[in-house]
C-alpha cells in the first residue's frame, strides 16, 4: 500500500513514477501539484502537495500544514494561502472522488 510515510522514505526515487490510480490529481496551481491518495477516504478532507522532491499535506478546512518535507517556511505559507484560495475547488474534487458519505468529523487525526 502506498502511503505518505512510504513516499517520504522513498523521496530519492521519482514521486511521479507511482501509478496515477493511487494519486488522483487536482490541476496544478502556481507550479505546485495538488493531489489525493486514493486510500485516504477515512481521513478529514486534505490535499497533498508536491514540487520537485518536496511533499506536504494540509487539512482543507483549516489549511493547517499536517506534514511537510523539504519546503521552506515561506513556501508553506504560500501553500496555506493557495489552499485557502482554492478550498472550494479542492473540497469539490475531494467529494467527487471519495463520495459525499465522507462528511464525518473534521480535524487532525493521529496516524
Amino acid at each position: 500500500m502506498v502511503t505518505e510515510h512510504s513516499l517520504i522514505g522513498a523521496m530519492t526515487g521519482d514521486l511521479f513514477a507511482l501509478p496515477r490510480a493511487t494519486m488522483p490529481t487536482i490541476p496544478r496551481v502556481d507550479g505546485y501539484r495538488f493531489f489525493f491518495f486514493s486510500n485516504e477516504r477515512n481521513e478529514p478532507p486534505h490535499v497533498h502537495v508536491a514540487s520537485g522532491d518536496r511533499l506536504a499535506r494540509l487539512w482543507l478546512e483549516t489549511a493547517e500544514v499536517v506534514s511537510a518535507v523539504g519546503f521552506r517556511p515561506s513556501e508553506l505559507a504560500t501553500l496555506r494561502r493557495l489552499v485557502i484560495l482554492n478550498r472550494a475547488t479542492f473540497e469539490e474534487r475531494w467529494y467527487e472522488y471519495f463520495g459525499r458519505w465522507n462528511r464525518g468529523p473534521r480535524g487532525p487525526r493521529t496516524c
